[in-house]
């Protein structure tokens, strides 16, 4: 044997485990770097430019999916429907009267659908309407109106402006605008002169009685008188006696009307707590037909009413022929009332 083999196992040479492998001195080089140990310094910076990327592609993307301003302005058109126009179309359970007045209406907003409400100004109250669902494609026709509210004095100082139609307009992405679209002068001017005629109508229904003083007739079956109306109020009006007759007895004005136009006729001022006195006449209708009797109010639609009144005439301005005029009922004290009717009692024995 030899001495080798007595040397024992023969050594094993090194496998090179203790020495770096070709990744790992990558891996040590990279983190020794400059750029690394930049990074490394600066991790708030670059999370801080992370986030800020992330807002940007988010507010770039509701950018462009997100819709246009909503336009504050509801964008219709009206046209007053031809051969109509504003009327009373009835009362509601006060007696205050409603009217409306037809129209077309369009939209040139594609997408948007609007819905009228109804007519509102001064002195009017529960607009209705009847137009829905107009859309560019689909005009809407029908009615809007409301019911006028004599009480509320602000139609006393109106203006055609002051009256539009409230529209409410959903658009194309949901949202819901009302906006108060104004109406054609031709149309305002109409409904500012319909609330006056129907308030100047009532008018002096709310003022205190009027009182009458019996003057010497002039011919047979006719007794002359001396109407005094009293204006309570803060505004200023004009009064006229009219002519008027019921079948049974006529009333006129002593001082007749001598132009058609009235623009000639002696209107006489009643001014705020001020009293005006009219010279009329009633005749009774030759004593051959229905008993003369003192006339009866009637309402705004025509339906006579329990209190008896001499019909006058009514003028809401600084001059009567500035501004609208309207008939309207001076409603007598009980005494007027009474005196009046004897009186008519001694024109017509036979009928009594």
């Amino acid at each position: 044997m030899s001495s080798v083999d007595d040397d024992g196992p023969p050594e094993v040479l090194a496998s090179g485990s203790d020495r770096l492998g070709i990744d790992e001195e990558v891996q040590e080089a990279f983190e020794g770097s400059v750029v690394v140990a930049w990074l490394g310094s600066h991790r708030l910076l670059i999370g801080g430019i992370g986030c800020l990327a992330v807002l940007l592609a988010g507010g770039l993307r509701y950018a462009a999916s997100r819709p246009p301003a909503l336009d504050p302005i509801v964008h219709v058109s009206y046209v007053f429907l031809p051969g109509t126009q504003s009327q009373v179309s009835g009362v509601d359970a006060h007696g205050r009267p409603r009217a409306s007045s037809q129209f077309v209406v369009s939209t040139r907003v594609p997408g948007d659908v609007d819905v009228l409400i109804g007519v509102i100004g001064p002195g009017l109250v529960d607009p209705t309407s009847t137009i829905t669902e107009v859309t560019s494609t689909h005009p809407g026709i029908g009615s809007v109106g409301a019911t006028v509210n004599c009480a509320d004095s602000s139609w006393w100082s109106a203006n055609d402006g002051d009256y539009r139609v409230p529209v409410r307009r959903t658009d194309t992405y949901g949202r819901v605008t009302t906006y108060d679209t104004p109406l054609d002068a031709a149309t305002a001017t109409r409904w500012l002169g319909w609330i006056r005629h129907s308030c100047l109508g009532v008018f002096l229904h709310t003022l205190p009685a009027a009182m009458t003083n019996p003057i010497p007739g002039k011919r047979p079956h006719e007794i002359d008188f001396t109407l005094t109306v009293t204006n309570p109020t803060m505004h200023p009006v004009w009064v006229l006696g009219t002519d008027y007759t019921d079948g049974s007895v006529t009333t006129f004005p002593l001082v007749q009307v001598s132009s058609p136009s009235l623009s000639q006729a002696p209107w006489l001022s009643l001014p705020p707590a001020g009293s005006a006195s009219v010279q009329m006449a009633l005749v009774a209708g030759g004593c051959s037909g229905a008993v003369a009797h003192l006339p009866f109010a009637l309402t705004a639609t025509g339906q006579p009413e329990t209190i008896e009144a001499v019909p006058i005439l009514v003028a809401q301005s600084l001059h009567p022929l500035d501004g609208q005029q309207s008939g309207a009922w001076a409603v007598l004290d009980r005494a007027s009332a009474t005196r009046l009717d004897t009186e008519l009692a001694a024109v017509c024995p036979s009928k009594r």
